[in-house]
């Protein structure tokens, strides 16, 4: 009975031990491995003991510890990346939406402030101007404003590069004041009395030349990013380009009027002034029959000045109508007889034509 009775004391007192010792430390390291499965990273074990669980609960602690701070570092990250691609898609449909309404066919005027209300409803400013450089480069004028004061347009229709943050930009680059009230002498700037605190200033560029400046003004202070002063570098660069396109469009149409009044210019010599000299020369002829009393003369004559006038009058009329008549298929030979027979009744030579390679079709 003693002897039965020591083996089931030391039967259960094996089982604790085995229990405290072994079967407790691995359920406490199998609880956190279950609570770092639902990616509880905050998870902490308990190191009661120095020996080899203590050990292996010391290293899973390491181990909880690393991985929760790679994992707020992940969020982190993402949120990041989430936010610089929200930034650049707002970035890219801003360029898009700029770039659509620049390509459209408008007078300069309104393309300009089509330009700037959008970038001041973007960027919330207060008030905005766009400035042109003169063809020499010296002067900067203003083409429009929005939210400046009278006085603060007139004093600033047209300035000298060097006198205002605005013409500097055209020379130096970007230019971006945080608290004009600092500056060296800011009375001397009409921007502090209209009650502006924060100045940018952005170049308007088109291959590689700077044609002016816009800017953005606000009422406080406010620092751009370099995300946003790279948007509005690129769309002071799309804004140079249409005005460029439209400076080389009023060229070209500059061109084609003066291509105009020159092919006006050699139809009247081709065909009025041909007319009106041999007018001159038949009146010239019937003021000499009249003189020697030659009415016969004079009277073969006046059919002639007759029929140069009815030319001429179809000569101003074809003229008026696109200068000449343009000619349709099969009717160049049809001209050019025309043309032989005109010149053969005027001048009374006689003219043969050869018309070799040539048919009626042609």
């Amino acid at each position: 009975v003693v002897l039965l009775v020591i083996a089931v004391v030391g039967a259960g007192a094996l089982i604790y031990l085995v229990y405290r010792w072994i079967l407790f430390p691995i359920t406490v390291l199998r609880n956190g491995v279950n609570r770092m499965a639902e990616r509880d990273f905050s998870v902490s074990l308990p190191i009661q003991r120095r020996d080899e669980f203590g050990e292996l609960s010391d290293g899973f602690n390491l181990m909880a510890k690393e991985l929760n701070s790679l994992y707020l570092d992940l969020g982190r990250r993402v949120e990041e990346k989430t936010q610089q691609l929200a930034l650049r898609n707002a970035s890219l449909s801003a360029l898009y939406e700029m770039a659509a309404f620049l390509s459209q066919p408008l007078e300069i005027e309104e393309m300009c402030r089509g330009f700037l209300d959008r970038v001041m409803r973007q960027f919330k400013a207060d008030g905005g101007s766009i400035r042109t450089l003169d063809p020499r480069h010296d002067n900067l004028r203003l083409v429009l404003s929005q939210g400046l004061s009278a006085s603060h347009e007139q004093h600033e229709s047209c300035i000298k590069v060097g006198a205002c943050f605005c013409g500097q930009a055209t020379r130096s680059g970007t230019v971006s004041i945080q608290d004009v009230g600092r500056i060296r002498a800011p009375e001397s700037f009409h921007c502090l009395n209209d009650g502006f605190q924060s100045l940018n200033v952005f170049q308007i560029m088109a291959q590689d030349e700077v044609l002016g400046s816009f800017s953005l003004h606000f009422k406080a202070s406010r620092k751009l990013t370099a995300s946003e002063r790279h948007l509005l570098e690129t769309l002071g660069k799309h804004l140079g380009v249409a005005l460029q396109n439209r400076r080389l469009l009023g060229e070209t149409r500059q061109l084609a009027m003066e291509q105009e009044r020159n092919l006006f210019a050699q139809g009247l010599h081709d065909s009025i002034a041909q007319g009106l000299n041999f007018l001159n020369l038949q009146l010239q002829m019937l003021d000499q029959s009249l003189r020697n009393n030659k009415v016969d003369e004079a009277k073969e004559i006046l059919p002639l000045l007759r029929a140069g006038v009815d030319e001429s009058y179809q000569d101003v009329r074809e003229l008026l109508s696109n200068f000449r008549s343009r000619l349709g298929e099969g009717e160049l030979l049809d001209a050019v007889c025309e043309t032989v027979e005109r010149f053969q009744r005027q001048v009374d030579v006689l003219v043969e034509l050869e018309t070799e390679g040539l048919d009626e079709g042609t």
